[in-house]
């Protein structure tokens, strides 16, 4: 596969740059949702951490009706790390880093019959 060429913006953001490799590590204990959001029965649900092309993702999991609520609620026990390594450039001049930004994401599937 043939890999992209940088931009001159991004060649000159290296050149002014320290680069940084960094670990970032997510744990996800739980999450809760209330009544209002439709869950299955028969869903799973998984966690993923995504900064670009990258992917970090928790094993599927069952959804757990939640009777203590009374309100038709759900919740799913995760207890995962979800890890991404990111390349980020600090500023030589300024001493600060590039932004850049990531996301949390929260995927439901049905289960196959």
């Amino acid at each position: 596969m043939l890999k992209k060429r940088p931009s001159v913006k991004n060649l000159m953001i290296r050149r002014q740059s320290e680069i940084y490799k960094i670990l970032f590590q997510i744990t996800v204990h739980k999450t809760y949702f209330p009544y209002r959001v439709p869950i299955d029965n028969d869903s799973e649900i998984s966690c993923c951490f995504e900064r670009g092309g990258k992917m970090s993702s928790s094993m599927d999991k069952t959804p757990i009706f939640n009777e203590e609520e009374g309100n038709n609620s759900f919740e799913v026990i995760f207890n995962e790390t979800l890890s991404l390594v990111a390349t980020l450039y600090k500023s030589k001049a300024k001493g600060t880093f590039q932004e850049k930004s990531a996301s949390l994401v929260v995927r439901t599937k049905k289960k196959s019959t």
